[in-house]
């Protein structure tokens, strides 16, 4: 483990989710390293299994599964929204795979970096349904974490209350981008793909039939999820994968969730 330096006027808080209750063998590594460089909360589901080590500047948070990640944003920027030296804050949740730490914690550096000139700062920005982020791995401001764009979450008592997978989708995800114009914040992705990119995720989207997931990528490929079909350029680049979140498989729960309410 590298010597731990000053820490950085920033916070990670990363959503956590194992259906094992288990912190694997990468994740505890990926701690290891983020332990010497910033304060860390890990907002979890469930029983837990804690490592045997004792962190430093890494806090576990125990919550209900209420709210999917978005209610670990909540509980985590909770924890440390006191603390005045904070002046970043960077969310991840577990639905990516961190292959290579080095350039994982590059990328989360970047992220910090771009934040000195700008208040929001997403992965990737999606133009599926609509222009917003992808929310697993973004960063903010400490003036866009205690305005309107998490608060009017708390008010609504979304911390507090059973959510659904699609609630989260449709009323935090898709309304990223429409929330930060409205507010006037400044915005900007740090994965800009570029044509050679599209090229190439529009080939593995054909290959793995992807039109079955999202049609309209067949004749709109900019409505094609980057982050799904373009993972092995961001391994190498930025150090990891996402695993991939079905939008058929939302749409499948969409309706579902309507039926059991009709019924």
């Amino acid at each position: 483990m590298p010597a731990c330096e000053e820490k950085i006027d920033f916070v990670i808080v990363i959503a956590y989710y194992d259906r094992n209750s288990l912190l694997t063998s990468d994740f505890c590594y990926l701690l290891d390293q983020l332990d010497c460089l910033a304060k860390v909360v890990v907002a979890y589901v469930g029983n837990l299994i804690r490592p045997v080590k004792t962190y430093e500047n890494v806090d576990f948070i125990k919550f209900d599964d209420v709210g999917y990640d978005l209610n670990s944003y909540l509980i985590g920027l909770e924890k440390i929204r006191s603390a005045s030296n904070v002046k970043k804050y960077i969310f991840i949740n577990n639905s990516i795979l961190v292959k290579n730490v080095t350039l994982f914690i590059h990328s989360i550096l970047l992220m910090v970096n771009r934040l000195e000139s700008i208040d929001f700062i997403g992965f990737v920005k999606s133009f599926e349904e609509r222009e917003h982020y992808q929310t697993f791995f973004f960063g903010m401001t400490r003036q866009v974490a205690e305005s309107k764009f998490f608060n009017r979450f708390i008010e609504r008592g979304f911390h507090e209350r059973p959510i659904s997978r699609i609630e989260v989708i449709e009323e935090f995800e898709l309304n990223t981008c429409d929330c930060l114009n409205i507010c006037a914040y400044n915005h900007d992705s740090l994965f800009k793909p570029t044509t050679l990119d599209y090229l190439v995720a529009y080939l593995n989207y054909l290959f793995v039939l992807g039109f079955f997931d999202n049609a309209q990528a067949l004749i709109q490929p900019k409505k094609l999820n980057m982050a799904t079909y373009s993972k092995v350029r961001i391994l190498r680049v930025y150090g990891f994968k996402k695993i991939k979140g079905s939008s058929l498989i939302n749409k499948f729960n969409k309706v579902y969730e309507k039926f059991k309410t009709a019924v």
